[in-house]
């Protein structure tokens, strides 16, 4: 997966997958603009966070500073983040710079989503998420944020990958 080349070591990771009754040509068009803000609890997580109402789509993330890391057109597509664990301010690097980049303390993000058909008519969808600290001063700051939004952001890979099938099987039905 392309998602290797960019964070292959990592301190944490999360994947989550679905089944869908869809063919991938009919999922990976709705990856980047699917509104995650209808569903009523990613609203309420992201708005606890304080994430801008922007941030309601893959679009919206890389609007806010992930960066298109890359994309494989009908299969994957890779957005990454790098930030300082206090600030959380993103840091802009060029995606061919964002493998190899270990300065300071910082923490390195990226987000997956893939798809691989099944059959004719079903395709698997999965997301992973993975994080890599830069450094020890790094993770041990990192670490309780971690603790404390790791559960709830799985319930947002959840409720992401729900809303992408439930428009890909009324997109495939019609």
């Amino acid at each position: 997966m392309l998602i290797d080349k960019y964070i292959n070591t990592f301190h944490y990771n999360e994947v989550h997958k679905i089944e869908i009754s869809a063919t991938p040509k009919y999922i990976y068009p709705l990856l980047k603009t699917v509104n995650f803000y209808r569903s009523k609890l990613v609203k309420l997580l992201f708005t606890i966070r304080g994430l801008p109402i922007k941030m309601c789509s893959v679009e919206g993330f890389i609007k806010f500073g992930f960066i298109l890391l890359e994309e494989n057109v009908g299969e994957e597509i890779v957005i990454g983040l790098i930030f300082h664990p206090i600030k959380f301010r993103p840091i802009s690097v060029p995606p061919d710079e964002f493998a190899a980049f270990n300065e300071g303390d910082h923490v390195k993000a990226v987000m997956n989503f893939f798809i691989s058909g099944i059959d004719e008519k079903r395709s698997l969808l999965s997301t992973e998420s993975r994080v890599f600290c830069t450094s020890a001063k790094a993770k041990m700051l990192f670490t309780p944020y971690w603790i404390l939004i790791h559960r709830f952001s799985a319930l947002i890979r959840v409720e992401m990958l729900r809303l992408i099938k439930q428009e890909a099987e009324e997109s495939f039905q019609h």
